[in-house]
């Protein structure tokens, strides 16, 4: 697919336009009953591993062990995540996503009962979180390539930037719900929430239609399949380039969210409440950056934006390591939260777009893939830094390392420099020759 300038917006004219139509209404439900499980798991599993750390007699070691959790997700989402975009290219996405749900709420459940009965420890905790990153590596290129299918072209600026929305609200409410739950019914019972929620959202999505591939989806062996989004991929220069930068920001970037309990603890010298808050107010500022993806087309010098993005989102990163009282931390996190949701924003639209719908799931099943796996690794490189230089010294080299990709790119990577939008070439790139026509409709 030859190079050219991306859309501007379809004329929709509201943030919630998607939410007309039936389909999206169930897939949007069941992602908001996900996403809050998803996050209270984090919190909880965050917290429980400080708390293992102390009790083991080694509390010095919680961002070391932040880490390793984080590193033994990285092999499964690997593996999964190699072939899920190619499976979901192949499947019925719906019926993907369901058994996605429903692998993910029973590891939650054997967590949470281990948790209650009082048999966990550090290495069951990395072991079912290995297990339950690779049931989830299935979820998100599903879901994302599932999207064109189930809403009009006008609406899928609004489709886009409201499931964004709904994961970082999640990032707010997720962790202070369940940092609320913590005293009343403690992490096992918070992870055994997760659960219920995982499940609820399964019988959300049950009534939505299922949707077979066409037949010359499944033509060929997987390996030729996997082989031809790797291609594409490599062929487009946009592409190529936002690839290698969603490896640095992984891995540097945005990593530093899971050593937040570290930070507190270490740095701060703050308890779970106040982390709850941490991680409230950055999933706050990335709830306002995901609301900027529903107009985020009718931003021309979309390039320019994506490139921007990534180089304040790591001096904000180098803020956040200057500071050493939480109230400056609450701020300083609810703005990077903005603007990082603002990089991935502009990549997301900018993948879809680009991307014809019978590669859609390969390549966004790439994109995850990239993602789920360069931040676990991060938080490992930044969490056995910390423990050696400190948490404050290995923010600093986090931050430093996404401001330079970032300034590599904007100088070398031409293409990305000149993106810029148009609303003939986003009816072109999805297959329509009018504002009003979908595959959907």
């Amino acid at each position: 697919m030859a190079q050219g300038p991306l859309p501007t917006s379809t004329g929709a004219g509201s943030v919630i336009a998607a939410l007309r139509h039936r389909e999206f209404q169930l897939l949007f439900g069941g992602l908001v009953a996900s996403n809050v499980g998803n996050w209270m798991q984090q919190f909880a599993l965050g917290w429980l591993i400080v708390l293992l750390a102390a009790r083991d007699g080694h509390p010095e070691l919680a961002p070391f062990y932040l880490g390793l959790r984080s590193l033994a997700s990285a092999g499964p989402s690997l593996l999964a995540g190699l072939f899920a975009g190619v499976i979901a290219d192949r499947t019925d996405r719906r019926d993907l996503l369901i058994w996605s749900r429903v692998v993910s709420a029973v590891l939650a459940a054997a967590l949470a009962g281990l948790v209650i009965v009082d048999q966990i420890n550090i290495w069951l905790v990395l072991a079912l979180s290995a297990a339950s990153a690779g049931a989830f590596a299935f979820d998100m290129p599903g879901r994302q390539a599932m999207l064109p299918d189930i809403v009009p072209s006008r609406d899928l600026f609004s489709a886009m930037g409201l499931t964004r929305a709904s994961m970082q609200a999640a990032h707010t409410t997720g962790p202070l719900i369940a940092g609320l739950l913590l005293v009343p019914i403690g992490i096992g019972g918070v992870l055994m929430t997760k659960a219920v929620l995982f499940i609820a959202s399964v019988f959300m999505m049950l009534p939505m239609a299922q949707r077979p591939p066409p037949p010359e989806a499944t033509a060929g062996t997987m390996l030729d399949s996997l082989k031809e989004g790797l291609r594409y991929i490599a062929g487009e220069p946009v592409l190529r380039w936002m690839s290698s930068l969603l490896v640095i920001f992984a891995l540097f970037g945005f990593s530093f969210q899971q050593l937040l309990p570290a930070l507190a603890v270490d740095t701060l010298r703050v308890g779970a409440l106040e982390l709850s808050w941490m991680v409230a107010a950055h999933g706050a500022g990335a709830l306002v950056g995901a609301f900027f993806t529903t107009i985020i087309g009718g931003v021309r010098a979309r390039g320019p934006l994506f490139l921007s993005a990534m180089l304040v989102s790591g001096l904000l990163v180098i803020v956040l390591a200057l500071q050493t009282t939480v109230w400056p931390v609450l701020i300083v996190l609810a703005v990077v939260g903005a603007v990082q949701q603002v990089y991935m924003g502009v990549q997301s639209v900018t993948l879809q777009l680009m991307t014809p719908g019978r590669l859609r799931g390969r390549v966004m099943g790439t994109q995850s893939m990239t993602f789920m796996v360069a931040g676990p690794i991060g938080v490992m490189i930044l969490g056995t830094l910390a423990t050696v230089i400190g948490m404050s010294s290995a923010l600093l080299l986090g931050g430093a390392a996404t401001v330079a990709a970032a300034c590599v790119a904007t100088f070398r990577a031409g293409c990305l420099r000149g993106l810029r939008g148009g609303e003939e070439a986003d009816r072109a790139a999805l297959g329509v020759s009018s504002p009003e026509e979908s595959p959907a409709d």
